[in-house]
């Protein structure tokens, strides 16, 4: 009376508690008929039992459980084995399909078309590193004639590294520039960092660059072309901030990731206190700040190639990312000290990201020359999920610093 070489388990379709079916996964569905009428049941939520299965449905077994009434395996019952699979509706049997499909999407197996076109990009623009005089190895990809015009530079925000910028350096050096994204390694002083870029561009031979920075690296670059404007042609900055005193990251940060304890060591030890937070942690942090529940096709698969660069981050990178972050700049914004910078354009996504709003408000008001650029989609990830309107906006910006320098020729 058991299935082949399976312990069977008894699924219960009762008004009283959930059902649940082999092989659906958390999303499948249940229309079954009641013991009394076979009037049809509300659908309900299931959880994943052993395969195969058996559901008692109360019509009687014609399967290998003959005899037993009430009980039989997949589609052996004599009532509705015949119209369906599992006992339900055709309607049911499209809601499930298309569960599976969600499922499938986010399952670990399932390789978004973002990671499938980045490894092709990877072949032919491998990942190289670079070791420093100072021990620090930097790791950038490198597109573009090397005797280009112009230079445009990526720096990464926070839980982000140098391949999430791989359909900007495409289309950009397709159209004759060159392309770099950076994945800095670990710093812990915005000073340190500044110094730490321009020994990259020594070596990569660049006297000066156009600057991209996403998030947190927009607030790195603005630092950067205060302390170095030599180094910066102009600056782009992506969902961006001026000053990280204006919001307590550091509080927000540490009480997401320990509670109550967070706050106290905050306040102890300031940005420090990420030393002590163990890499699983912290990884779970960032994920926390990232978009749920249903979203649009192109932000769940930026999501996913988030989460997947995202995991190849040291505990060393977080606990830099972190640190640049919140702690206390020592490069204060100073519009004055910009002046050698020719063109800011300030990009923001309007349907929201993880940085507050009056963040953004607080940058313009500090660079009333710079040109805001909204961007209508993109969530935190507008490089990824909206590739093209990101690289339009800066085809446009680098065309109005070149008519910037003619004018002031």
């Amino acid at each position: 009376g058991q299935w082949p070489g399976v312990a069977p388990s008894i699924v219960e379709v009762d008004d009283a508690q959930p059902a649940a079916m082999a092989g659906w996964e958390g999303y499948g569905r249940l229309l079954a008929s009641s013991r009394a009428d076979h009037d049809w049941l509300r659908v309900r939520e299931m959880t994943r039992v052993k395969e195969p299965a058996l559901i008692r449905c109360g019509h009687t077994s014609t399967g290998p459980l003959a005899g037993q009434s009430g009980v039989h395996a997949r589609g052996s019952c004599s009532f509705c084995g015949h119209a369906s699979q599992q006992c339900e509706s055709r309607e049911e049997h499209a809601k499930r399909e298309k569960g599976l499909a969600a499922l499938k999407r986010f399952s670990p197996q399932h390789e978004s078309e973002l990671i499938r076109d980045f490894k092709l990009f990877r072949q032919g623009a491998a990942c190289q590193h670079a070791t420093m005089t100072s021990g620090h190895t930097w790791s950038f990809h490198d597109c573009g004639p090397r005797n280009a015009d112009l230079t445009v530079v990526f720096i990464p925000g926070l839980g982000g590294t140098c391949g999430q910028f791989y359909q900007q350096l495409t289309s950009l050096a397709a159209k004759g520039h060159r392309c770099i994204s950076v994945r800095p390694p670990p710093y812990f002083s915005h000073a340190k960092w500044a110094l730490g870029l321009i020994e990259l561009f020594d070596y990569l031979n660049v006297r000066s660059a156009h600057l991209f920075g996403d998030g947190l690296g927009g607030f790195l670059s603005l630092g950067f072309a205060q302390r170095f404007p030599r180094y910066a042609d102009s600056l782009i900055m992506c969902n961006s901030f001026s000053s990280n005193q204006a919001y307590d990251f550091t509080q927000y940060f540490l009480a997401a990731a320990l509670g109550p304890l967070g706050a106290v060591l905050g306040s102890l030890l300031g940005a420090s206190a990420f030393h002590l937070i163990p890499e699983m942690m912290l990884k779970h942090l960032l994920l926390a700040q990232m978009p749920r529940g249903r979203l649009p096709s192109r932000i769940s698969d930026a999501v996913v190639f988030a989460i997947d660069q995202l995991e190849t981050l040291s505990h060393d990178e977080l606990v830099s990312q972190l640190v640049l972050h919140c702690a206390p700049s020592d490069l204060m914004l100073d519009a004055a000290s910009l002046r050698a910078v020719d063109a800011i354009t300030v990009m923001h996504t309007i349907d929201g990201c993880a940085l507050p709003t009056a963040l953004h408000d607080h940058l313009l008001l500090h660079l009333n020359s710079a040109k805001d650029a909204p961007i209508k989609r993109g969530r935190g990830f507008p490089c990824l999920a909206e590739p093209d309107e990101v690289t339009l906006h800066v085809q446009v910006h680098l065309e109005r610093w070149r008519r910037l320098q003619s004018e002031n020729m």
